[in-house]
């Protein structure tokens, strides 16, 4: 204890030292007066307008789109470059391949079927497990167990990602074999007469057979299970991928759903360094070949949600900690898709009694918004009625503990707020997610990107947060949050509270990729992706700090133009323009999109792309990405897309001004929402922009203005010439509360806006780094 005063001393020491040195040294003469701060170029938003209709912000009954990046490396990737026979997945020897009663294998697969493709393989000659292989100029699929061949009549597509399973019955002498494509039974061959050697030799995926033949083209998602796979749970998985990270099985964290107990290993590829099996830990290496991304993410789909069916063991169990103590002031946000209305469905909650709750969110009978603090129901009389099979997202903050007011929200609407004096409890019980405190309150329906924070959300935050991954690192206060990308891992700041399906009992919860995936078929735009939010993916991450950011939720009615504007100030001239555009719509081919720029110019951002399902738009449209006119790439299009006309800089456009959105349905029978879109101008990390032409001969901080201010405050500083700049805010103990600015500028006078409302009342510093520069000035929030 000490030792912890005696540096947090010497740091205010060393910091204030410093601060009286740059004011000694570095004050310029003649530094301007405060009110002679330029103005910044702050985004902000205009009176919107429809050509036909109004807005309706109210307006949550619509099916929506698709989400987050998958898996630990985000895009999906997959195993390719195989060139001959010698070049393969080689993965060591384990007695878990060793299944000589039954079992399956499974996998994507898009090949060249002209050729043989020798699929995956275990043993050579007379000791031979098995071997799977398409056979040339028919692309028909053999299995080979031991000597004995079973050939299906189930044939590859040529150069198109087909899903198969092969799965074996009644050994270890007699089998029968099974070929499933696209979620479709096929061919049963068999019992037959065979013997499944049982040897120690290594499992090779692609190739390296005593054989020529070897995969000419790309392989995904393997898997091998110790269990006959049932064709509803081939159909219903075969969208989903596992692990894709290190720690995702920990304890049989995802073995204890009865969706994946029997499953032996998963190789993803998702990682070039080594073929990773995050399930069952056999790790391959890659011999001659690597893995690349797909387009569109295919073939698994840019998001997965978590499926719940309403059982008493249908939930998932994250252990307990302190970071759920949040019992002065906290937020909870979700998204929820639910397939059974009129009861309980409790989305997340920690407590076992009634009595002894933290906190728990959920959708009463009733079909309203609900938090429990304690022994208290907070319950909306606010207008949303929740339906069956659409997306909402939820939020539900909370302020002044003991004496809480406390607000929710739905799709960024405040729908209700209440205020009580009970103090939140604190117990040992672990969080969980799907489930109530008793079994009356199951989740029944999709969940997605749950996340728990130490401040209260503003309504802006909710609005900014909303489409955003969890997955960006760049939200301050995240305590937690899981996104189920086929895994339970937290990507909030706490520590060990990854989540498990191991509840006690059968948990039949599960990753799902589209609510429809039980239907069978290839990959296509009729399948229906889940909605919530996406990760722009670069270092460091601009989303959604970079963005002038906009969340209407305005109908889209048929045979309709709609508009929304964003108007921007500052000044500036366009040389780069990135368009977040978020949209539900039942048939997205009927959609044309045009973004117009403060000059008047035009660019066609899409025109009848896309298909007849429900997915939408969740992308960001950006010069140079894969066309959103490309064959096969599929709404609502990853995390980014190309636009069908090429922005560019609109023009010569200035940044300042009006930026309209212009979406038409031009078709009678479907309609949409426009939930969200956003600008990022000329590649800007923060929003910032210079607010003066004029190269400073120096580098300088400004003291903010006002100062002291309550809850926001404009800070300026001159860039003397092109560097990394970054702009951090510390509390009085030293610790980075807030960064405000970490990106390369070009010399210039800026200005940024740093709100405090999620801060205490003190003594902060704002500190400016640029190259080798550094400054630090005192700045007090006084609430």
């Amino acid at each position: 204890m000490k030792k912890t005063v005696i540096f947090t001393i010497l740091f205010i020491f060393v910091l204030l030292s410093k601060i009286n040195f740059v004011l000694a040294q570095d004050t310029p003469t003649g530094e301007p007066p405060h009110n002679y701060i330029q103005p910044p170029p702050v985004y902000e938003t205009i009176t919107n307008y429809t050509e036909q209709g109004s807005e309706n912000n109210n307006s949550r009954q619509n099916s929506e789109i698709q989400t987050d990046a998958y898996g630990e490396f985000r895009d999906n990737a997959a195993l390719t470059g195989i060139a001959s026979q010698n070049e393969y997945v080689n993965v060591p020897h384990s007695t878990d391949f060793n299944e000589d009663v039954d079992g399956t294998i499974e996998m994507w697969v898009n090949a060249d079927i002209t050729s043989a493709n020798m699929l995956i393989s275990k043993g050579t000659g007379s000791g031979r497990s098995f071997y799977l292989i398409s056979n040339s100029s028919t692309g028909i699929l053999s299995f080979r167990i031991g000597n004995t061949f079973f050939t299906s009549t189930v044939a590859l597509d040529d150069e198109v990602w087909t899903h198969i399973a092969v799965v074996w019955s009644g050994g270890p002498s007699n089998f029968t074999v099974r070929f499933y494509k696209n979620g479709v039974l096929g061919s049963t061959i068999g019992p037959s007469a065979a013997t499944f050697g049982l040897n120690t030799d290594p499992l090779r995926i692609g190739g390296g057979t005593e054989f020529t033949s070897y995969l000419h083209g790309t392989l995904d998602e393997v898997r091998f299970w110790n269990d006959q796979r049932t064709l509803v749970e081939i159909t219903e998985n075969r969208f989903v991928g596992l692990g894709e990270n290190r720690n995702a099985n920990l304890s049989n964290a995802l073995r204890s759903s009865a969706s994946y107990d029997d499953l032996d290993a998963c190789w993803t590829f998702g990682n070039a360094g080594s073929a990773y099996d995050d399930f069952g830990g056999h790790d391959g290496t890659y011999v001659g070949c690597s893995p690349v991304n797909q387009l569109g993410s295919q073939p698994i789909p840019y998001n997965f949600a978590l499926k719940l069916n309403g059982g008493t063991s249908d939930f998932i169990t994250v252990p307990t900690s302190s970071s759920f103590n949040q019992t002065s002031n906290g937020s909870i946000d979700a998204w929820i898709y639910l397939t059974t209305a009129s009861t309980l469905n409790c989305i997340v909650s920690k407590g076992t009694s009634f009595a002894n709750h933290n906190f728990a969110f959920y959708i009463t009978a009733g079909n309203k918004i609900g938090l429990n603090i304690g022994a208290h129901n907070y319950i909306s009389n606010g207008p949303t009625t929740f339906v069956t099979g659409r997306w909402y997202h939820v939020a539900a903050t909370w302020t002044g503990g003991p004496n809480f007011t406390v607000r929710l929200y739905v799709n960024g609407v405040q729908d209700y707020t209440s205020t009580f004096n009970l103090a939140m409890p604190t117990n040992s019980d672990p969080l969980t997610i799907g489930k109530y405190y008793s079994t009356s309150g199951m989740f029944k329906g999709y969940i997605d990107e749950v996340r728990i924070w130490s401040s209260m959300l503003t309504v802006d935050q909710i609005h900014a947060y909303m489409h955003n991954s969890a997955r960006a690192g760049n939200m301050p206060n995240l305590v937690a949050a899981w996104n189920f990308d086929g895994n339970l891992i937290n990507w909030g700041s706490g520590t060990g509270i990854d989540g498990s399906f191991s509840t006690g009992g059968t948990n039949n919860g599960r990753f799902s990729a589209y609510s429809n995936e039980t239907s069978s078929g290839s990959i296509s735009g009729s399948f229906d992706a889940h909605p919530t939010v996406l990760n722009r993916d670069i270092s460091p991450n601009p989303f959604i700090q970079g963005y002038a950011m906009r969340s209407p939720f305005k109908n889209i009615p048929s045979s309709t133009t709609i508009r929304d504007t964003i108007n921007i100030t500052g000044s500036g001239t366009v040389n780069d323009v990135e368009l977040f555009l978020s949209i539900s719509h039942t048939y997205c081919a009927d959609l044309d999109i045009v973004l117009r720029a403060p000059n008047g110019t035009t660019r066609d951002i899409t025109s009848d792309n896309g298909g007849s399902s429900d997915n939408g738009y969740l992308t960001i449209f950006n010069d140079g990405a894969t066309l959103i006119t490309t064959a096969n790439f599929l709404p609502p299009f990853s995390n980014l897309a190309g636009p069908e006309v090429t922005m560019g800089n609109f023009g010569g456009s200035s940044t300042n001004g009006n930026w309209i959105l212009e979406i038409t349905d031009d078709a009678g029978g479907d309609e949409g929402v426009l939930r969200g879109w956003g600008l990022r101008l000329n590649n800007s990390l923060t929003g910032i922009e210079p607010v003066s032409n004029n190269v400073p001969n120096r580098f300088y901080l400004y003291q903010n203005y006002p100062n002291p201010f309550n809850p926001s405050t404009q800070i300026k500083f001159d860039i003397a010439k092109t560097s990394n700049v970054k702009l951090l805010i510390y509390d009085i103990l030293g610790r980075e509360v807030k960064t405000l600015v970490n990106e390369t500028a070009q010399p210039g006078t800026y200005e940024v806006l740093f709100d405090g409302s999620n801060l205490a009342s003190g003594t902060y510093f704002m500190k400016l780094e640029a190259g080798t520069f550094t400054d630090i000035k005192k700045i007090v929030l006084v609430k």
